[in-house]
C-alpha cells in the first residue's frame, strides 16, 4: 500500500511493500542481546524482572502502613511484613519473614499521624523500644522482628496513632 507523506511543502510517495520476506521481523530483534537486571533481552518479546532480583541498600527491604488502633489491619499492602502485633498502647511489633533481613544493622524510618481531635493536633514520634533492663542489652530489633513505640514527645505517653508507616533499609 502506498504511503504519502507531506512535510514542509515536500511530498514523498512510498510504494514499498514491507513483508517478512524483506526483513521486517529482524528489525525488531537486537543484533546483540542485552541483559537487563540479569534477564536477557533481544527485543523480540517482553521480559519480567523478578522482584527478588532487585536488591541493594538503596531499596526498601520491608515497609508497612497500619492502623495503630487496630494493627492487625494493614492499610492497603505491605512488603516483606508478615504481621503487626499490638503489645500495648502505642507499642507494636512488626514481624518479618525469615531471610528478608541479613543482619540487624538495618535502618528504620517512619512516621505516624499526629494525635489530637479535629483541627487540634500535636507532634508524635516513633522510636525503637529498648530492652526491658534499662538498655544494657540490644534493642528489640532482630532480623525477624522490630518493636517500636509511637508516642507524644511532649509528655512521653504512648498513643495508638490511626496511621503508622514504617520503612526498613539495609542488607
Amino acid at each position: 500500500m502506498a504511503t504519502q507523506i507531506t512535510s514542509a511543502g515536500i511530498t514523498f510517495n512510498d510504494t514499498t511493500s514491507l513483508t517478512s520476506a524483506n526483513g521486517v521481523p529482524s528489525a525488531l530483534k537486537l543484533t546483540t542481546a542485552r541483559t537487563i537486571n540479569g534477564v536477557s533481552f533481544d527485543g523480540t518479546g517482553n521480559i519480567t524482572i523478578p522482584a527478588t532480583s532487585i536488591s541493594g541498600a538503596n531499596v526498601a527491604k520491608a515497609w508497612v502502613n497500619f492502623n495503630g488502633a487496630n494493627p492487625s489491619v494493614i492499610n492497603g499492602t505491605s512488603f516483606n511484613v508478615s504481621s503487626v502485633t499490638w503489645n500495648a498502647a502505642g507499642d507494636y511489633t512488626i514481624n518479618f519473614p525469615a531471610g528478608v533481613l541479613a543482619d540487624t544493622n538495618y535502618s528504620v524510618s517512619g512516621m505516624s499521624m499526629s494525635y489530637g481531635i479535629g483541627n487540634s493536633s500535636g507532634a508524635s514520634s516513633i522510636g525503637i523500644i529498648p530492652s526491658t533492663n534499662g538498655g544494657t542489652t540490644p534493642l528489640l530489633k532482630t532480623t525477624t522482628q522490630l518493636r517500636i513505640n509511637v508516642g507524644n514527645p511532649q509528655n512521653g505517653a504512648t498513643i495508638n496513632s490511626g496511621n503508622v508507616s514504617i520503612q526498613i533499609f539495609g542488607n
